[in-house]
């Protein structure tokens, strides 16, 4: 078979179920019979696997967070300027109180302290930590970032708080 430059052959393929074509009668007798009733095996069949049990919810989620926070594409607009800052000082602001909390929590922890301190600390100042990077990331937003600057600065003042107290 010879191919032409710039062409490709045609490939016509039907796979079906009798596999067996011995003699040419027989080819011709299952031609015919295919082209009246032709089983076709699928090349991919659905397996039937039962899907995990949040699969659905965990695609829900991966969209959900997905669409809000992502880092910014070329064809975004760029945030204004005031906002830019507002979000960048507030972050920084809490960065600087957090070292300083952080500080305070170590030297209480070298001390004698309750069990649950230690753990309690650390979960709150990570909350933080995390819902200021959400904030930096969700820039785009219009309320988003704000809110989660907010939450940020709730959980510096509650590790403040339990920091104090110990």
């Amino acid at each position: 078979m010879q191919y032409v430059k710039g062409t490709q052959p045609e490939r016509n393929f039907t796979v079906t179920l009798d596999t067996n074509h011995t003699t040419a009668s027989a080819k011709e007798a299952t031609r015919a019979n295919e082209a009246t009733t032709k089983t076709e095996v699928p090349a991919q069949r659905d397996t039937g696997r039962p899907r995990p049990v949040g699969a659905e919810l965990g695609a829900r989620l991966a969209y959900g967070l997905g669409s809000r926070f992502r880092l910014p594409r070329p064809d975004d607009p760029a945030p204004r300027q005031r906002r830019l800052a507002g979000i960048c000082g507030w972050a920084a602001g809490l960065g600087l109180a957090g070292l300083l909390v952080g500080l305070l929590a170590l030297v209480a922890m070298v001390g004698t302290t309750a069990g649950w301190y230690e753990p309690t600390v650390i979960a709150i100042g990570l909350a933080g930590i995390l819902c200021t990077i959400g904030a930096l990331a969700s820039i785009h937003r219009y309320r988003l970032p704000w809110l989660l600057l907010g939450a940020a600065s709730a959980a510096l003042l509650a590790a403040l708080a339990i920091t104090l107290s110990v």
